[in-house]
């Protein structure tokens, strides 16, 4: 006959059948519906979640997928979080005042367990010990309010007594609910309840997301629509919006908010978590956490991210800018090895005037002079065609020479649409190499820099050769 082991309190049990079948090795989460005690019985209300944890080996274990922020997501986030739950609760003792109290050994003990179950990094482990000190203290939260409900109310000692043992969770000891019951009686913790009750009444925008949870959230939309992203504001309001009953002050927000993104401009960079919309109608960021992101996250956390995914941006962009600009000069070299070997007397001559240049004698050929047609007439230009830059200043003096290379408005240049004013043009002579750009550049800083690439120009400062 085989042998079982048991755990102690952990509700573990591990035998050689069970290691069989993966159905066996874990039980869906399920929720208790337990008569309220403090209703006599009467109302069904949400209990603890329940589930067999038992060790399903090495290979049968389990990989969490994780975000960039370091949070659970994916298909088996939520079970890996009932799965801490249930550890929490049935491994660390109720009497014990708060999680900081909590020995390392125990909470080891409980990292151990949760690992018999689930592959994860070890990095990950700050944030999984984070997570069981808050849902262990949900936990304690929501019996504290059972208890107060009970003897709070008039009741025959016997009867009061009644209910409080209708209301001990199974795996705990007596001794330590006494305590936990006595604790939570007394009228130093009535003083305590009472103060972040009044607290927690000033929190009025409440979400609307139950367990999911922003992290979750986030990773359903960004599967439900592929390539886009949310911004901390945008996730905000998908938190919070309201299907039935409406909270005034949650709705206010959300309008205050959604108008401030609609007047915002696309921005070139990152935006610091103090300066950003939500910031500026919620207000500065608490130490230690981030509305709108989840748990876990810190302001501190999120900022260096954002400035990550900028400069990996930044170096794209100027990867592409290389990429076209060495595609430019090869056109460049190829059309002057053809000219070069070309029949007639001028084979070999690499002096021959600048691309773009008009042969008419006019010298750089300023706006209305010339073979030439104005890029103020822009149904009379086309990619491909030959042309100057002038100086947008309005000095008409021209800075460089190339040719137009795109003409829809929602081609980018250098990450950035060009929009209905400008073109783009490849750069293959400059004049002024200190001419200002029209629009910044964050891979140039002088127009020498663009040789070879190409910029965003406004239309009407564009003269084209015939």
């Amino acid at each position: 006959m085989e042998t079982v082991k048991k755990r102690g309190r952990t509700g573990y049990t591990e035998d050689a059948r069970a290691r069989q079948s993966d159905d066996c090795s874990e039980s869906n989460p399920e929720l208790e519906l337990t008569p309220d005690p403090a209703n006599n019985g009467k109302k069904a209300v949400r209990g603890k979640t329940t589930l067999q944890v038992i060790p399903t080996g090495e290979s049968n274990r389990q990989s969490v997928e994780w975000n960039e922020r370091g949070q659970p997501i994916g298909h088996f986030s939520k079970r890996f979080s009932s799965t801490i739950g249930v550890l929490v609760r049935e491994s660390v003792p109720i009497n014990i005042q708060t999680w900081h109290a909590v020995d390392d050994k125990t909470k080891n003990s409980v990292w151990g367990l949760l690992m018999q179950k689930y592959v994860v990094d070890l990095t990950h482990k700050t944030f999984i010990l984070q997570q069981m000190g808050r849902l262990w203290r949900a936990w304690k939260s929501d019996l504290s309010t059972n208890i107060r409900g009970i003897v709070d109310t008039r009741r025959t000692k016997s009867e009061t007594t009644r209910l409080l043992s209708i209301l001990k969770p199974s795996d705990v000891p007596q001794k330590e609910w006494d305590e936990f019951v006595a604790e939570r009686s007394s009228e130093s913790w009535q003083e305590k309840s009472e103060k972040m009750k009044k607290i927690r009444a000033k929190q009025t925008l409440t979400h609307t997301m139950s367990r999911k949870g922003y992290a979750r959230l986030e990773d359903e939309y960004k599967k439900e629509n592929p390539g886009k992203l949310l911004s901390r504001a945008e996730l905000w309001i998908k938190g919070h919006e309201q299907k039935k009953s409406k909270n005034e002050h949650v709705a206010a927000k959300i309008i205050e908010i959604q108008a401030k993104l609609d007047e915002q401009p696309p921005s070139e960079g990152h935006i610091p978590v103090k300066y950003d919309i939500l910031s500026q109608v919620l207000g500065k960021e608490r130490p230690g956490r981030v509305r709108g992101l989840g748990s876990g996250v810190t302001p501190l956390k999120v900022d260096a991210q954002l400035e990550s995914s900028s400069w990996k941006q930044t170096l794209e962009n100027k990867i592409d800018a290389m990429s076209e600009r060495t595609k430019i000069l090869e056109d460049i070299i190829l059309k002057m090895s053809q000219n070069g070997h070309g029949t007639g007397g001028d084979g070999g001559n690499m002096h021959a005037d600048p691309v773009g240049t008009p042969q008419n004698g006019h010298g750089h050929g300023e706006p209305g002079t010339g073979n030439s047609k104005s890029g103020q007439d822009s149904t009379q230009l086309s990619i491909n065609d030959k042309c100057k830059l002038l100086n947008w200043e309005g000095t008409s003096e021209v800075v460089a020479r190339g040719h137009i290379s795109d003409i829809h408005p929602e081609s980018k240049v250098h990450g950035y649409k060009l929009g209905p004013d400008c073109y783009r043009i490849a750069i293959e002579e400059v004049v002024m190499a200190d001419a200002v750009f029209y629009r910044s550049q964050p891979e140039f800083v002088t127009m020498e820099d663009a040789l070879g690439s190409t910029v965003a120009w406004p239309i009407k400062y564009i003269l084209c050769d015939n």
